[in-house]
């Protein structure tokens, strides 16, 4: 039946269990402008629905199954939304796994998104796109993914 397949593209916006790339697929038809953002979407839901006890059948977990994919395109492309999406759903993924700043996280747990995180051409980018929540998240996520001993 497609019951459980729409309601988790409802939700997420893709079926995180499908066999294709549901976010490139919503990158495609224009729907979020990069699969960054798509991803970054998924995770925040799929945490709080988590947090809820809500079953839709796919949850935080099944969206960061997808994640490897996306991790392996992180650079610094010419299109400035996708540069922004990438440090988005960095900053998401940091904050989803350490359970909003509740928890410290090592940097080798997350070394590409810590490589991020530190990049001074990300916070460049977040002070020219004027987005004080981004340049905020960045700061959190170098707080939680600081070493114990540095601190």
């Amino acid at each position: 039946s497609k019951g459980p397949e729409r309601a988790r593209a409802t939700l997420f916006g893709y079926d995180p269990l499908a066999t294709e790339d549901g976010a490139a697929a919503l990158e495609k038809r224009g729907v979020h402008k990069t699969r960054f953002r798509a991803l970054s979407w998924a995770a925040q839901l799929g945490y709080y629905l988590d947090r809820l006890g809500l079953n839709v059948g796919a949850g935080l977990a099944d969206v960061l199954k997808k994640l490897p994919a996306a991790r392996e395109r992180y650079a610094r492309p010419a299109l400035k939304d996708s540069w922004i999406d990438q440090i988005d759903l960095v900053v998401d993924l940091v904050m989803v796994s350490s359970n909003f700043g509740e928890l410290a996280l090592s940097p080798s747990l997350l070394a590409k998104e810590y490589a991020l995180v530190v990049d001074p051409a990300a916070v460049d980018a977040a002070v020219r796109a004027a987005d004080v929540h981004l340049l905020a998240g960045l700061c959190r996520c170098a707080k939680i993914l600081t070493p114990p001993h540095v601190r």
